[in-house]
């Protein structure tokens, strides 16, 4: 996955292409995120619990015992990122 910043407008487009947009520590601070993410989902054992088969989010939490709402916050942002897949 490439970490970068996507422009949504016109406006956001010609700031990103004329250099108005700080982008490498927005990059930075996004790859730092990214690796909070996974880090907490290790220490947690989320990768383990997902390791069994397809889960979702409350039975995550409830194998890891963790808070169902915050599992599934961080579960939100590791899929995003590529790092788990939703499956229907």
């Amino acid at each position: 996955m490439k970490i970068g910043i996507i422009p949504e407008n016109l406006v956001e487009r010609l700031a990103l292409a004329l250099g108005l947009v700080p982008a490498p520590a927005f990059e930075a601070w996004f790859s730092f995120m990214l690796a909070r993410a996974i880090m907490a989902g290790t220490k947690l054992g989320l990768f383990e619990a997902l390791a069994t088969g397809p889960l979702t989010g409350a039975e995550v939490a409830d194998r890891c015992g963790t808070d169902r709402r915050a599992t599934g916050k961080l579960l939100n942002a590791l899929v995003g990122a590529g790092c788990v897949n939703v499956k229907d």
